[in-house]
């Protein structure tokens, strides 16, 4: 499910970035959030995700808080797709 983009940032204050295949990376306005990312805020971070399905349909929102951390998962039961998330 690498590489699975489950969203979108659509809001972002202060400094929020995601570790994704070993790497860190801060966040912009606009990109995405795929399966298997960790989303970390720092303290006076904050952000929102536009979860989507996959056709880019939008199912859900996903709000990060300042000093917030979660781990975006995909969990699959035969044709079933859902998303999982693990605060940290």
């Amino acid at each position: 499910m690498a590489n699975l983009v489950i969203g979108n940032v659509t809001e972002l204050e202060g400094s929020v970035s995601v570790m994704r295949e070993g790497n860190s990376v801060v966040l912009a306005q606009g990109d995405a959030i795929q399966a298997g990312d960790v989303i970390t805020a720092s303290e006076s971070g904050r952000a929102n995700v536009v979860l989507t399905n996959s056709i880019g349909e939008p199912v859900g929102n996903l709000m990060l808080t300042p000093n917030g951390s979660v781990a975006a998962k995909v969990v699959e039961q035969g044709d079933q797709v859902a998303y999982k998330f693990e605060a940290l």
